[in-house]
């Protein structure tokens, strides 16, 4: 494979560790801060030698003509559109996994709107839990999803993350977002990221006729705990020990998998047409629901010292 990857933060550090890992056969990296002093560590965490170019910024690589056959695009929210839509114009793939979220509010969200239907191009976005054999099997064929839960310490990353279990749940139970409410939100505070924010407390969720709720407690003790609870069964998944229990009693180990581990396999059946992980279409209205929720609290908690603006 031949693959563009966008950004070499921390989650786009994980994707070049699988693709190198795994044998990407040509890898070409881009990212704009400390560049060569990323690839140095990051060469000192894979375990083959790849055939990886390196470029400081996007037009770089352009200058090439190159195509690939897929396209990463792992930067911070607010630059993904515009990366997104050089590399169409550009015409370098027809083939593209960008990573959530994908915009900072939804006045750069509407930016999407500029990607036509008609664009020859198959984009995805990472959401990959439901990918993940453990909750693909999870539920029987008579069982269905009454309510979930998810916990989280201070630094779990409310704003950022909680679109994974609302893009989870609906291909669990086939029920889509409808609503929701950040009343119980009740500070903000500073995101891993710089320049970005996030949220202490818990933000409710309606998917389907299914309640989910995502909080963040304000602690600094490592927390993240989901649980399902269905018309059958009590499930927690304890994320930290990578177990899960139903009924209170251990029943699986392993169930969630690490993108350092799995981001080739997903670019494999994207290029082969095989992925199952949401299309940008199926995102932006998850999006829609669950910015506008986190938006409209920002502006009730009234904090003017931090703009609202997520990664």
């Amino acid at each position: 494979m031949k693959i563009l990857l966008i950004g070499l933060g921390r989650i786009g550090f994980r994707h070049a560790q699988s693709l190198v890992n795994e044998g990407a056969a040509e890898l070409h990296l881009v990212d704009p801060v400390n560049i060569d002093s990323k690839i140095d560590i990051l060469l000192n965490h894979i375990e083959v030698k790849a055939n990886v170019h390196i470029y400081s910024d996007l037009t770089e690589f352009l200058k090439k003509e190159l195509t690939v056959d897929i396209a990463i695009i792992a930067t911070t929210s607010e630059t993904r559109f515009e990366l997104l839509s050089q590399c169409l114009d550009a015409g370098i793939s027809g083939k593209y996994l960008l990573e959530k979220l994908l915009a900072p509010d939804l006045r750069y969200l509407e930016k999407y709107k500029a990607i036509k239907d008609s664009v020859a191009a198959d984009i995805y976005v990472n959401c990959p839990q439901r990918t993940y054999p453990f909750y693909r099997n999870l539920l029987a064929k008579n069982e269905e999803i009454i309510s979930a839960r998810y916990a989280g310490f201070k630094y779990i990353g409310l704003g950022s993350n909680v679109i994974h279990y609302v893009d989870l749940i609906e291909s669990m139970t086939g029920k889509k977002i409808i609503t929701g409410s950040g009343a119980k939100l009740h500070s903000i505070i500073g995101s891993k990221r710089p320049e970005y924010m996030e949220y202490l407390g818990e933000i409710e969720l309606t998917i389907g006729e299914i309640q989910f709720s995502f909080a963040a407690f304000d602690q600094e003790t490592p927390l993240a705990n989901f649980y399902i609870e269905t018309n059958l069964h009590k499930y927690h998944i304890d994320e930290l020990e990578n177990k899960a229990y139903r009924n209170g009693k251990l029943f699986f180990e392993k169930c969630i998998k690490n993108q350092s581990d799995i981001t080739y396999f997903l670019c494999q059946e994207i290029i082969l047409g095989q992925s199952t992980l949401p299309s940008l279409k199926q995102s932006i209205r998850q999006h829609k629901i669950v910015l506008n929720v986190l938006q409209d609290r920002h502006v009730e908690l009234a904090d003017k010292t931090m703009p609202f603006k997520v990664s």
